[in-house]
């Protein structure tokens, strides 16, 4: 039963030796006051499909849960033309740890100041204290010593070494713990030993010895044994006065003096630990290296993360290279200035920090070479190729449903969720196979085979003119009839290239508030300038190349936007009316309808304003007796008049008798407004606009 107890007391023991830092027999301890810093930074704007897949910059971590920024935008060469799209960011944080040594500790590893923490320097000097300091201390004018632990000039005593010994035959108390008193030697006595005493001389006492009147005999002073008739020193080394680390050796003169061991500085007294790491970076290549203190005067040196060593040897510096697994192979690994590397994308590509993505029909093709989709995507490119190219290749970001030629009953339903949404009004239903593949303007998913059925489409010709198409379909007799009306027919069977937005016969009738007639009647002006504003005469239009565009220059010389719905329709101008069916060709241009009106807003109001007619009218007061003119009482909406009253007959009735009297009323000026009825406003309260010349409100 002993044994086990044995070995418990040993690990108990051993233990307490590790945690107290013995170093050679000296406890050194040390104390850090690290500084930790959160730094907060965020990835470069990239595609929000990517963002997910971004790597933070080394050295960094993501958050959990995630914190992804929506409001930033990223730009890409498209086809050679710049474009901007709305992007995502991730944030990333990072512990910056500051090594910095309490107050009274120095060193990479924070060692206490000479004559301990509390009290740096025994309180009489400054030490250099600090990771970069070395632990010197620099004592005060009247101090020295490695903790300024003596007086400077060896016959001085006090706290502040100011006072000075003065003992003529004896050994003065000194140094800042001293008091001054005096040991006298053997013969002399006195406060400053300056008093001979004859008993003792008679005794011959040997030297360094001391003799008191109240007990005349010979005693060696402290440190010294008296052997045979001589007073002999001591050994100074035993104690030795010296630090457990230093070697204790003796002067000629009997003095002890201390050496502190190799790889340690100081006076003997107090032995610090030396750092390599202080002096010139211990000899380490500051620009790729950072030196790592490991025993007092050994430190190594070490590559910063990432860093690769020369020759295996840190010292000579250390370098950063690519290696195959440093990028995919859709991107170029560099070297950034800051030695670190980086997975660079062409102009025209997001990447992720590892690979790089293209435009959404080139990481089609791509996703079709490799993976669970190999060579299942064939029909799908060959329709994006044919339908959708420019869109995909020049402007997003989009969201691609791509149907894969997979059978669904080769899948397992357990492994696709199915979804549905609205497309021209028809429910779809689709299973997702494989979801996010990421591309520089977008997402895209293989999906299961997407079925609808189409409406009927226009009657499209190649070889007649939008002017011929529109007079012959009846989905657009009603802006046929629009344009016979302000006499634009003719130009629309001319060479063009011409893009006319058609609105459908609904849209057309969404007028009949009293707007169309007005416009076919007394506002052909204004009729004009909406037929212009459905008219693009600079080129045509595909669905593809109006998308691109974003905004264009109509025939009315006013700028029509091009927007995008939350569901996929094609909305233009201010008020979004939506494109119904696109890409109608014509032998001089593409027709695109509408379920709506462009009015453009140089025409708005449709209707001009009526005005209002003040008309004034004379018209009696009450009749009252002249006397009491003042109490005659004009209409409602009339004032009285300055002018002599007018003569008039009252009932006067002071007994119950109808009496006929003469009276007077004031004459009043009444106002009266007539409504306008069908009469434009006088050519004063009207602007004119400088596009069209057509009248509107100013």
């Amino acid at each position: 039963m002993a044994e086990p107890r044995i070995l418990l007391l040993l690990c108990i023991l051993v233990l307490c030796l590790a945690g107290s830092g013995f170093i050679r027999g000296q406890t050194v301890r040390s104390k850090r006051c690290d500084i930790h810093t959160k730094f907060i930074t965020h990835t470069p704007c990239t595609a929000c499909a990517a963002i997910r897949r971004r790597l933070c910059p080394s050295g960094w971590s993501r958050n959990f849960p995630e914190k992804i920024l929506l409001d930033c935008r990223y730009e890409l060469q498209l086809r050679g033309s710049v474009v901007s799209l709305s992007g995502c960011s991730q944030e990333c944080w990072k512990d910056v740890v500051q090594k910095a040594c309490c107050p009274g500790y120095w060193g990479s590893q924070c060692y206490e100041c000479p004559g301990g923490p509390a009290t740096p320097c025994s309180g009489h000097g400054t030490c250099l204290d600090g990771i970069g300091g070395n632990g010197t201390c620099v004592c005060q004018e009247n101090f020295s010593g490695s903790a300024c632990q003596d007086c400077r000039d060896p016959n001085r005593f006090g706290p502040d070494c100011q006072s000075v010994c003065n003992c003529v035959h004896g050994v003065c108390s000194r140094g800042p713990q001293g008091n001054g008193s005096c040991q006298c030697f053997a013969g002399y006595t006195g406060p400053h030993c300056d008093q001979e005493l004859p008993v003792c001389q008679s005794l011959r006492c040997p030297q360094n010895s001391q003799c008191s009147a109240e007990a005349p005999a010979c005693k060696c002073l402290p440190g010294y044994i008296q052997q045979d008739n001589a007073c002999l020193p001591l050994d100074p080394c035993q104690p030795s006065p010296c630090s457990s680390l230093a070697r204790c050796s003796v002067t000629p003169s009997g003095q002890p003096q201390c050496h502190c061991p190799e790889n340690y500085h100081g006076d003997g007294k107090v032995c610090l630990p030396q750092d390599p790491c202080l002096t010139n970076f211990g000899g380490c290549p500051s620009n790729s290296t950072f030196c790592l203190y490991r025993a007092p005067g050994k430190a190594t040196c070490m590559c910063w993360p990432g860093m690769t060593s020369i020759n295996n040897d840190a010292s000579e510096g250390c370098h950063v290279s690519c290696k195959p697994h440093s990028c995919d192979k859709s991107a170029t690994c560099q070297v950034t200035p800051d030695r670190k590397t980086s997975c660079v994308c062409k102009s025209d590509e997001v990447g992720d920090g590892y690979a790089c993505y293209g435009h959404l029909l080139h990481e089609v093709q791509r996703a079709n070479q490799i993976g669970l989709v190999l060579l299942r995507l064939r029909v799908a490119i060959a329709m994006l190729e044919q339908g959708c190219q420019e869109i995909l290749t020049t402007s997003g970001p989009f969201t691609v449903l791509v149907p894969s030629m997979f059978s669904v009953s080769a899948i397992s339903s357990s492994n696709m969720n199915r979804y549905s949404y609205k497309y021209e009004d028809q429910p779809q239903q689709f299973s997702i196979q494989k979801a996010n593949y990421i591309a520089a303007n977008g997402v895209f998913h293989t999906v299961t085979a997407l079925r609808w059925q189409l409406p009927p489409p226009l009657p499209g010709d190649p070889k007649k003119t939008v002017g011929q198409i529109l007079a012959s379909t009846e989905a657009f007799t009603r802006f046929e009839t629009i344009l016979e009306n302000c006499g634009l027919p003719a130009m629309l069977d001319g060479p063009g290239p011409f893009t006319v937005f058609a609105p459908s016969n609904e849209a057309v009738d969404s007028l009949r508030d009293g707007r169309l007639i007005y416009l076919f009647t007394a506002g052909l002006s204004k009729l004009q300038e909406l037929v212009r504003y459905h008219i693009y005469n600079h080129g045509q239009l595909t669905v593809e190349k109006l998308i691109s565009k974003g905004r264009f220059l109509t025939m009315a010389n006013q700028v029509l936007t091009v927007n995008i719905s939350e569901e996929g329709r094609i909305l233009l101008g201010p008020e979004g009316v939506p494109v119904r069916r696109v890409d109608v060709p014509a032998a001089n241009g593409v027709i695109h309808m509408l379920e709506g009106i462009l009015l453009p807003p140089t025409i708005l109001p449709i209707l001009p304003k009526h005005c209002d007619e003040e008309q004034h009218q004379t018209v009696l007061g009450s009749c009252v007796d002249c006397q009491a003119l003042n109490t005659s009482i004009c209409p409602p909406n009339s004032v009285k008049m300055d002018i002599f009253p007018k003569e008039c007959v009252y009932t006067h009735d002071p007994a119950g008798l109808n009496v006929l009297k003469k009276g007077c009323a004031e004459y009043c000026n009444q106002t009266i407004t007539v409504r306008g009825l069908g009469r434009l406003c006088p050519l004063g309260t009207l602007g004119i606009s400088s596009l069209s010349g057509v009248p509107k409100l100013c």
